[in-house]
């Protein structure tokens, strides 16, 4: 380097530019092969697939209407409420909804019976109800229930009650509140026949019959007889609106009692 010449300090540690280079086209990516369970399994490799929650059929009964307004002990869907909230909090995935208006004792109940032809196809694998009682009410329908249910492979769960029927414990809680339920239902049968009984023999407080009141009273069924023995032509509706009785009442009675309406003299002549 020659005498007096300096070159400042930086310029010692530059560098140069890089030479650019020649651009390559990047090659085309092949498309990500299709998943084959078949080969994979043919090379060992196992697949887990993530586990689908059950299947649950929930089911509600009731033995009658709602007989006043705001009245919801005979409304199923209270059940189905609950039903619902439990199914949720336990992982079940509800596939189906029966419910049935009829008494606990009948088994030839609509709801109930398509609810174990879809058993008998799997198409659920639990079956939810609130308690025993809503299901049946005799202990001998609830065994072959139960025998049924086992082989088709279906559990019952009483929410209530925590019953399973897959446990031994469920089982046998089955079998007890079972008995019990049909012992209730007879002891109460027993209270109504003696109560009718007593009413009958003593009479009721308000002094009224025991039964449904008549839809009419005999003064009106014997001007009815009297208007048909004068008009025997006459219409059904007609004779409703003059007597005050309805038109299907009046059918059924003299069909009951006269045995059809009263031939005209111009019939009998003819």
């Amino acid at each position: 380097m020659p005498d007096g010449c300096h070159i400042p300090y930086m310029a010692l540690f530059r560098r140069s530019k890089p030479r650019p280079r020649p651009s390559v086209p990047a090659a085309p990516r092949a498309p990500p092969k299709p998943f084959d369970e078949a080969s994979l399994a043919a090379a060992g490799v196992r697949i887990q697939r993530a586990p689908q929650a059950p299947r649950a059929a929930i089911y509600a009964r009731v033995s009658t209407r709602a007989t006043a307004a705001g009245d919801e002990r005979q409304d199923p869907e209270v059940q189905l409420v609950k039903l619902r909230q439990f199914a949720a909090a336990r992982g079940y995935r509800i596939v189906a909804e029966y419910q049935d208006r009829a008494s606990g004792a009948d088994p030839n109940r609509e709801q109930l019976e398509a609810m174990m032809k879809a058993a008998f196809r799997r198409e659920f694998d639990t079956i939810l109800i609130v308690r025993l009682d809503r299901i049946t009410r005799s202990l001998a329908n609830l065994l072959s229930m139960m025998e049924e249910l086992e082989a088709a492979k279906v559990n019952l769960i009483a929410t209530d009650q925590n019953i399973e029927l897959s446990s031994p414990t469920g089982k046998l809680m089955v079998h007890l509140l079972g008995a019990f339920a049909e012992w209730e239902r007879e002891i109460i049968q027993e209270r109504v026949r003696d109560g009718l009984a007593l009413a009958k023999k003593r009479g009721t407080r308000s002094g009224r019959p025991i039964g449904r009141p008549p839809a009419f009273s005999p003064k009106q069924w014997e001007r009815a007889k009297d208007i048909l023995r004068a008009e025997p032509e006459i219409s059904y509706s007609e004779l409703s609106r003059r007597t005050g009785i309805e038109r299907r009442t009046l059918q059924r009675k003299v069909v009951r009692e006269l045995g059809g309406r009263p031939r005209s003299e111009a019939s009998e002549q003819a």
